[in-house]
C-alpha cells in the first residue's frame, strides 16, 4: 500500500494533543522475572513538567547527577564543563510526573533500548504521547549487557511478555501496538515484529545489530544508511539522514548535547536537526498506521 506524505501530514497535524504524563510502575512477568515500566500518556492534569534530572532519578541514578549526565553527554565526562551539566540537568521537558491519565484507549508503543537508558528516548516519547499514544520503556529490574545473539533472543522474549502484561491496563487498545527500537535495540525489536501478531508496525532507528528474525509483515519505519532488512514483505519508509551520526537518535547524546554546547565530533546542528526531524517523522508514521491498524495472526 502507497500513502501520500500528505495524509501523513494530515492526521499528524489532527493528532497532536495537549498535556502529557509520565509515570513508572513494577510488573511481574509469566516468567516470574520483575519489571519497571515507565509509560508516557495522554494527560488530564495540569501540573509542573519533569526535567532531565527527573527522567535520570527514574532510571536509577544516585550520587552525582552532573558526573552522571557529563557521562552521558560525552565521551570524557572531564570535558563537560559545569555549565553545561547545569543547562542539562535542568533542561525543561512536557510530562508531567505522575499526572492522572486521560479517559479512553490508546495504541500502544513499546520500546526496546537497552536498561537503564529511559532519558535516551524521552523527547520522541513525549511526543508521540502527545499525539496520542501510550509509550513504554520496560526494564528488568536484574539486567546484563547483551553481548549474544541468544541474548537478543531473550530480550525478545522478555519484550514479548511485557506486551501481554501491559495489554492489561484499561488504557491500551491491544489491537494496535507497535515496537520501536534504536541502537542496541533494533535487533530485538525486529526479532519481535517478525515473531509476535500483536505487533502492527515495527520502527528502527539506527540499529547496531544486522537485521534479523522472521518474515515481517507489518510496515516498517527504518531510519539507517544501511538498507532495511529483506524480509520486509509490507511497507518499507527508508529514510536515510545524511551526515548525521547514529548518536544523532538519541535525546541525550543528540539533542540535549547540542543545545547545552558540548564539543564532541558527532554533536553538530545538524545533529539536533536530524533528531528532531526523525522524531516528526516517526510521529507522522505511527499516526498514520496505527489510526487505521488492526492486529491479526500472521
Amino acid at each position: 500500500m502507497r500513502i501520500s506524505r500528505l495524509a501523513i501530514l494530515g492526521l499528524f497535524l489532527s493528532a497532536q494533543a495537549g498535556a502529557i504524563g509520565v509515570r513508572q510502575l513494577d510488573i511481574h512477568l509469566p516468567s516470574g522475572e520483575a519489571a519497571r515500566a515507565t509509560l508516557w500518556y495522554p494527560s488530564a492534569s495540569s501540573g509542573q513538567p519533569v526535567r532531565m534530572s527527573d527522567y535520570l532519578h527514574m532510571e536509577g541514578h544516585k550520587g552525582d547527577l552532573g558526573e552522571a549526565i557529563a557521562a552521558l553527554l560525552a565521551n570524557n565526562p572531564a570535558d563537560v564543563p559545569a555549565d553545561q551539566r547545569a543547562e542539562a540537568l535542568t533542561t525543561r521537558f512536557r510530562a508531567l510526573r505522575d499526572a492522572r491519565p486521560r479517559a479512553g484507549r490508546y495504541p500502544l508503543i513499546l520500546w526496546s533500548l537497552r536498561p537503564g537508558t529511559v532519558s535516551a528516548q524521552a523527547y520522541l516519547s513525549e511526543a508521540l504521547a502527545r499525539a496520542g499514544f501510550l509509550v513504554a520503556v520496560v526494564e528488568p529490574l536484574a539486567w546484563k549487557p547483551a553481548s549474544t545473539r541468544g541474548d537478543f533472543t531473550k530480550h525478545t522474549l522478555f519484550l514479548e511478555q511485557s506486551i501481554g502484561e501491559l495489554a492489561k491496563l484499561p488504557q491500551i487498545d491491544a489491537s494496535r501496538i507497535a515496537v520501536i527500537g534504536w541502537s542496541h535495540g533494533g535487533e530485538s525489536a525486529i526479532q519481535l515484529a517478525g515473531r509476535n501478531p500483536s505487533v502492527v508496525l515495527l520502527i528502527v532507528l539506527a540499529p547496531d545489530a544486522p537485521a534479523g528474525g522472521g518474515k515481517l509483515n507489518v510496515p516498517v519505519v527504518w531510519f539507517d544508511e544501511r538498507v532495511p532488512p529483506e524480509n520486509a514483505t509490507s511497507d518499507v519508509h527508508h529514510t536515510r539522514l545524511r551526515g548525521v551520526s547514529p548518536r544523532c537518535f538519541s535525546t541525550v547524546e543528540g539533542w540535549l548535547a547540542a543545545r547545552a554546547g558540548v564539543k564532541e565530533p558527532h554533536v553538530t546542528p545538524a545533529c539536533a536537526r536530524g533528531y528532531e526531524h526523525a522524531v516528526e517523522l516517526v510521529v507522522r508514521y505511527a499516526t498514520y498506521y496505527l489510526r487505521t491498524a488492526t492486529s491479526s495472526a500472521r
